[in-house]
């Protein structure tokens, strides 16, 4: 088991507001780079964050109770907050390996420490992104200035990942735009935070904002709105005294992780309405008569 640095003993410098760099113990780093595992063929790019070993992607199993996420998991935070030393959130690869059956990963982080998940759920469900959006969001245009900030550094981390050809014959784009269509291989490469459109300024998914903030040491006003609002509620960014049980994959005992957001959302609007653009353009590549196999 891999337990990592807390933050505290970080030195962090930014740069331009928008990136970055965390500058961890050579240890720390060198084990992380001799231990990483071989799920994923490409480098973790996202900033402050280091590759993932074989015991990150057991601990990733333990929280969140899924085998497949861990297969497209390429990177944690460079430290923890964790009070037992483990990785609270996780970079993936936007296009992992076939083994996870071809999925395309719309969002580049994952927020994974049970705890957290559990109090961000209980954040959205009592509206807090509506709530934010108005009070927030739409009266400060420094915050909204920092989004699409935060927007276009996802874009430009997925984008360099897609550019890495990790043993593929095709090109990445030509697999991007076999799965999503023209328009949507577009979106997707400009897209933000959990896929988001590069100049929304509408909060979308607290837990990827959240994840960003632990990967860039708190570098996003959002991810600092979401902790003060947890501390409020009295839940520690630190975890609890017996919250070890969560992640360590060497303990036993029965644990129920959180239920996946993006699973109860998958019928959502937008998600039928791209499926059903896809749907149109591969009507309109078939010749008369071929669209009964659909």
């Amino acid at each position: 088991m891999r337990l990592l640095l807390p933050c505290s003993l970080l030195l962090v410098s930014s740069f331009n507001n928008d990136i970055v760099q965390g500058l961890s113990l050579e240890t720390a780093s060198s084990s992380a780079s001799s231990s990483s595992t071989s799920c994923s063929l490409r480098q973790t790019q996202f900033p402050n964050s280091i590759p993932v070993s074989d015991a990150d992607i057991a601990t990733l199993i333990r929280q969140t109770g899924q085998v497949n996420p861990s297969k497209a998991a390429i990177g944690i935070p460079s430290c923890t907050n964790c009070r037992h030393g483990f990785p609270q959130a996780f970079a993936m690869d936007p296009l992992p390996p076939s083994n996870t059956k071809g999925r395309i990963n719309s969002g580049l982080l994952k927020l994974t420490c049970p705890l957290l998940v559990q109090a961000v759920d209980a954040l959205e469900d009592d509206g807090i992104i509506p709530l934010w959006n108005d009070r927030y969001v739409k009266q400060d245009q420094v915050l909204q200035e920092d989004i699409q900030q935060t927007h276009a550094l996802h874009a430009q981390v997925r984008q360099k990942l897609l550019q890495q050809q990790p043993q593929q014959p095709e090109d990445n784009s030509d697999i991007i735009r076999q799965k999503l269509g023209e328009k949507g291989a577009e979106a997707f490469l400009r897209a933000g935070v959990a896929g988001s459109s590069p100049e929304s300024t509408d909060l979308k998914c607290l837990h990827a904002w959240l994840a960003d903030a632990l990967f860039r040491n708190n570098n996003n006003k959002v991810g600092n709105l979401i902790q003060k609002e947890l501390q409020a509620r009295g839940v520690s960014m630190t975890g609890t005294d017996d919250c070890r049980a969560y992640c360590d994959p060497n303990m036993t005992g029965a644990f129920s992780p959180p239920k996946p957001r993006n699973k109860q959302r998958l019928r959502t609007g937008k998600e039928l309405g791209r499926r059903k653009r896809r749907k149109q353009e591969l009507l309109q590549q078939l010749q008369p008569g071929d669209d009964d196999e659909l």
